[in-house]
């Protein structure tokens, strides 16, 4: 009784001792030297900052953001090159990018001054985004969803969140270049 007494003793002891250990090892992290910073690559430092950006409501490269109004759109870019509704709303399109609102209109004159965008559809390359699926979630990491959607005809689809805001690439498939982002 008495030797069943300590190995039991031994082993309530013993064993949680044990995990701790070991646990506190699987949790240790190894710090740079005082004064040596931890480099990063500079695609995941510009991931960052467009990520940063879209939690904004603005695209790289791209000065109006959402919340802007059709006033202060129209001042900056002038006329759109055409109109067009989606199934969103109206988009103002301008060359590599568009603007969407929520009404659907058939000219621009029918949008209001202090109408707002809510919605900004971009050209991957002007954003400067030359980059597969994979090699986007290198640097951005995994997307919160991510899916052929051939329903609309846009390909594949990788969504992300940014703030509040949700940010999605396009590509024809999951392994050809993305070529459209939409922040919305």
């Amino acid at each position: 009784m008495m030797v069943q007494l300590k190995r039991w003793l031994i082993s309530a002891i013993v064993l949680p001792v044990f995990l701790i250990v070991i646990g506190c090892q699987s949790s240790t992290t190894v710090s740079p030297p005082n004064g040596v910073k931890e480099t990063q690559s500079p695609e995941k430092k510009t991931a960052e900052e467009f990520m940063e950006l879209a939690a904004q409501g603005k695209l790289k490269g791209i000065e109006a953001g959402i919340g802007a109004t059709k006033k202060e759109i129209i001042k900056m870019y002038g006329n759109p090159k055409s109109i067009g509704n989606s199934e969103r709303g109206l988009n103002l399109f301008y060359e590599g990018f568009s603007f969407e609102f929520q009404e659907y209109l058939d000219s621009l004159d029918q949008l209001k001054d202090e109408d707002k965008v809510l919605g900004i559809i971009a050209d991957a390359k002007i954003l400067g985004i030359n980059a597969t699926p994979a090699q986007l979630k290198v640097n951005y990491g995994s997307p919160s969803t991510e899916a052929y959607d051939d329903a609309h005809g846009t390909g594949w689809q990788m969504d992300y969140l940014a703030g509040e805001r949700y940010l999605s690439f396009f590509a024809e498939t999951n392994e050809s270049a993305i070529n459209t982002v939409y922040l919305r």
